[in-house]
């Protein structure tokens, strides 16, 4: 029987390939891709609606009324590039869903490699947000594909591609800072490790060391503020997940292995985790006024306090990294200024205020209640 398998007659032989030409047919009718039913929906998501999720798919989208715009991108070196580009408006999409752009505090988009940028309110009340699928007078390349988010006269970090996922997020409730920690000196204080930045061998801490104790499960968001400006609110689950850099090029820098560099916040100035606000001397030094204190000179704890949205107190506690500290009244505290002294200490300086308010390793401010 095992010989006999492997001998076919002609006859035979001619009526197998006949069959098997016929298969190769009818899938070339199809175009090789099967069955419409196993065809993949170009779609992206849509969460955050008072029903729930909803799935968006590409033909729905194209049936919609679309329009055809001159767009700039901006990026992060203040590079401008042109393009041309055709689709529908987010706020013509969600006026379906009973929602209004101009009314959103904000929305997170998601691409499908895991990139993901909040939009804040104020953008989405002055932008037009093009849900692109055609750029240039083209469809969209592979790689951009299913969707391109297109946000005119705004960075280019918001023009998300391969676009998943649109997450519409509520409010939530600002807090007032307690309390301000100087990054310089945390530092100093959690284990650091190397970390290579494209060709550079850098060092870094990782965030969960470096926020420590000040964890608030009930926050979900972070915010950054860079020193040119650039702000962005990123997900807790990622930050803490997360590393600073705080050597080398672009430092302090918010970056993971496990996340798109895009993401990456370069030259970061401050965050704030809940009530608790992490702070760059250096990068204040670059960016605030100087103000004098006796004979040194800083940046006053005055602009700090108004930049981090510290919470008004009666008196505030300065706390060095060797656990001194000394408070301060509320009406002195125009008086100070914060400085880095010639081996990298951040310092207090008060004008006319005794010397016992000098804080030398000075790791954090608290407002007391």
């Amino acid at each position: 029987m095992g010989k006999n398998k492997g001998t076919l007659k002609p006859v035979a032989l001619v009526l197998v390939l006949m069959l098997v030409l016929a298969g190769c047919s009818n899938a070339a009718d199809t175009g090789g891709k099967g069955t419409e039913s196993e065809t993949a929906v170009e779609k992206f998501t849509i969460a955050g609606l008072d029903g729930g999720e909803v799935d968006v798919t590409i033909e729905e989208l194209k049936s919609m009324e679309s329009v055809t715009m001159d767009a700039v991108a901006i990026d992060s070196a203040g590079n401008k590039t042109n393009y041309s580009v055709t689709g529908p408006l987010l706020a013509d999409l969600l006026v379906k869903y009973d929602k209004r752009q101009s009314q959103l505090f904000a929305i997170r988009l998601i691409a499908g490699d895991g990139y993901s940028i909040e939009v804040p309110g104020e953008v989405l009340k002055a932008r037009d947000v093009i849900l692109a699928h055609t750029i240039n007078g083209k469809p969209l390349e592979d790689k951009d594909k299913p969707l391109r988010i297109i946000i005119p006269d705004e960075r280019a970090m918001y023009w998300v591609r391969n676009l998943a996922r649109i997450e519409i997020l509520g409010e939530s409730s600002e807090l007032a800072t307690q309390n301000i920690y100087f990054l310089e000196t945390k530092i100093s204080c959690v284990p650091s490790e190397e970390y290579t930045y494209y060709e550079s061998l850098d060092r870094a801490v990782k965030v969960n060391d470096l926020t420590g104790s000040t964890e608030d499960k009930t926050v979900n968001t972070v915010f950054m503020k860079a020193a040119d400006g650039f702000e962005k609110n990123e997900q807790t689950e990622i930050f803490k997940s997360g590393y600073i850099k705080y050597t080398g090029e672009d430092a302090p820098v918010f970056l993971s292995p496990d996340i798109p560099k895009g993401m990456y916040v370069k030259n970061i100035l401050w965050f704030s985790y809940g009530e608790n606000a992490f702070v760059s001397a250096g990068k204040s030094a670059e960016v605030f006024e100087k103000r004098k204190a006796g004979d040194k000179e800083g940046i006053s704890i005055a602009d700090l306090f108004a930049e981090t949205g510290m919470a008004e107190a009666g008196m505030y506690r300065f706390t060095a990294s060797d656990g001194y500290s000394v408070e301060v009244a509320a009406e002195d505290i125009s008086k100070g200024i914060v400085y880095a002294d010639n081996s990298g200490h951040v310092r207090t300086c008060f004008d006319g205020l005794p010397k016992n308010t000098t804080v030398k390793g000075l790791l954090s401010i608290s407002a007391v209640e």
